[in-house]
């Protein structure tokens, strides 16, 4: 280039610059651009605290950014531009909460195509709003054969932009292990979602022969499960029970815990009215209270099909623990982090089971060498 030329060139790129700085002027008001605006924007800061939000599970205020970035950099902010770099770097890295919604569809679309086998569905209202998204994957699918005919399920609500609830089915492995099987998000525990949500769960997973279903006593639930699942057991989570029983019957409710789930877990009539009788001498309303849920609905003896050792709804409850960090996430992260937790949960247990070398699950070989140490003190009487 000669030296002309050259000039020519740099000439234009400084005016260009010069040009395009004034194209692009703040127009905020003085008193705001002389303030904490000239240390740092909130989307910078964003930027900066977004490796603290990769793990869903953690918890950050605005006052904890605002003292940390005072602390580590000198950056002094007010609690707005602390709340709004939060805002920030948690839209960046987990999505939006409104612009989730329209994402459903690709990922229902992505979890068929790299799960093949996997059941979801999508129902939407008049106005192409969310009613109802299910899921249930193709491993929890092919291992429910060899899982307890037991199903437990329960609703807990989502703490997300646009609430809802969470509908969840689950049950036990052989080794004893937490199995999801089924998520729902719905609107809220209502007549029509448990309805829906009853309705896929028979789609993807048919009846199995003594089948159980265990759950509270919601009456929505209740009233699904009765419509779609009119030929299996429906029982109700001891705990539920018990809750109630303190409520209704305040004079000794400390005392209930024991004499009550000794009338639960009873494997024989003789037990169970021992415990019985122990509740008639605290209170002599429980026994009409019980009867009238009916004793099947609680009981080991007197249930209608096997329900193992599952006799509360323990494992939905420790299921929603295990998802309560996701329960903030806008829906279409939170669908996504569900699938990846089964995903781990069966690795976890894959390679357990591969390295285990003896003829039953560990937690069956623990219960024989306890109940073969107890024997050795016994004496067979004739």
């Amino acid at each position: 280039l000669t030296n002309d030329l050259f000039s020519t060139i740099c000439t234009e790129i400084h005016m260009f610059g010069i040009c395009n700085r004034f194209s692009n002027m703040h127009t905020c008001p003085i008193n705001i651009r002389h303030e904490d605006q000239r240390q740092a924007t909130s989307k910078l800061i964003g930027e900066c605290i977004k490796p603290k939000f990769l793990n869903i599970k953690t918890k950050a205020t605005a006052m904890d950014i605002k003292g940390e970035l005072k602390y580590r950099y000198g950056i002094k902010m007010n609690y707005m531009k602390a709340w709004r770099s939060k805002e920030h770097a948690v839209n960046d890295l987990r999505g939006n909460a409104s612009d989730s919604y329209s994402l459903i569809p690709s990922f229902l679309h992505m979890v068929e195509k790299t799960n093949p086998g996997s059941f979801v569905d999508l129902k939407t209202a008049e106005d192409n709003s969310l009613l109802f998204v299910f899921m249930a994957l193709d491993a929890s699918i092919k291992g429910w054969g060899a899982c307890r005919p037991i199903v437990v399920v329960d609703g807990t609500f989502l703490k997300a932009a646009y609430g809802g609830t969470l509908l969840c089915a689950c049950t036990q492995d052989a080794a004893g292990h937490i199995f999801p099987l089924a998520f729902c998000v719905a609107d809220s525990e209502n007549d029509q979602s448990w309805k829906w949500f009853f309705k896929k769960f028979k789609e993807a997973y048919g009846v199995r022969e003594h089948q159980c279903l265990i759950s509270d006593r919601n009456e929505s639930l209740i009233k699904a499960a009765r419509e779609i699942y009119p030929e299996i057991a429906h029982s109700y989570c001891g705990y539920h029970i018990l809750s109630n029983l303190k409520t209704s019957f305040k004079q000794h409710a400390a005392k209930y815990n024991l004499p009550f789930f000794g009338a639960v877990k009873a494997y024989t009539e003789k037990q169970f009215e021992f415990h019985m009788a122990e509740l008639d001498g605290l209170d002599k309303r429980i026994r009409p209270y019980l009867k009238k849920i009916g004793y099947e609905k609680w009981s080991r003896i007197h249930s209608q099909n096997k329900r193992y050792s599952t006799m509360t709804s323990n494992i939905s409850e420790s299921l929603n623990a295990a998802n309560l960090a996701a329960r903030e996430l806008p829906i279409t992260t939170l669908l996504e982090c569900l699938r990846a937790l089964v995903q781990q949960w069966t690795h976890t247990n894959r390679t357990k089971a591969h390295n285990t070398f003896t003829k039953l699950s560990p937690t069956g070989e623990d219960i024989l060498l306890k109940n073969y140490t107890y024997s050795l003190n016994l004496e067979v009487k004739y």
